[in-house]
């Protein structure tokens, strides 16, 4: 399993490309991204529980 901190770089990764000219993130890809921030940031996840 990879750690949690080398997450933030590859969203900050993922911002430069698309301000370097690289084709913007479809609708699809943004929502999971979204979906991760809020998971990221939620304080209690559903990894621990059956």
């Amino acid at each position: 399993s990879l750690p949690v901190r080398p997450v933030i770089p590859l969203v900050a990764r993922i911002s430069d490309q698309n301000a370097s000219g690289a084709p913007p993130m479809t609708v699809r890809e943004k929502t999971r991204l979204d979906k991760f921030k809020q998971l990221l940031a939620s304080p209690n996840t559903d990894l621990g529980k059956p």
